[in-house]
């Protein structure tokens, strides 16, 4: 698993690289932390009520990729209502990725 913490400006604060973690993977967490933090919001595709709407999506990644990633695995930072930062990670599936990055979130936000 690889972990990107950033800033709400997106800047990389922490990174972590698990042992045995793709490579291929360290710049998608670390676009993915990006996004939630200059998103407010968690990564994932655009939706159209229960559907995702896929030229959307596909389309805000092509044009803004540091802003915006249809892939989940990214969650803000939310401390007293504010938006401080992101968790991003990658190397699992989505499902693992985004419980990595709640945890971290979590974690993070106790402190």
């Amino acid at each position: 698993m690889n972990v990107a913490v950033v800033d709400d400006g997106g800047h990389l604060l922490v990174f972590e690289r698990m042992d045995g973690a793709k490579p291929s993977s360290i710049a998608i967490a670390l676009v993915k932390a990006q996004a939630a933090a200059m998103r407010r919001a968690p990564t994932g595709p655009s939706m159209a009520g229960d559907q995702v709407n896929l030229p959307v999506a596909l389309g805000l990644a092509v044009a803004a990729s540091s802003h915006q990633t249809p892939i989940r695995g990214g969650v803000p930072l939310i401390v007293d209502g504010q938006v401080v930062g992101a968790v991003g990670a990658s190397a699992g599936t989505e499902e693992q990725d985004l419980d990595v990055a709640r945890a971290g979130a979590a974690a993070i936000e106790k402190a």
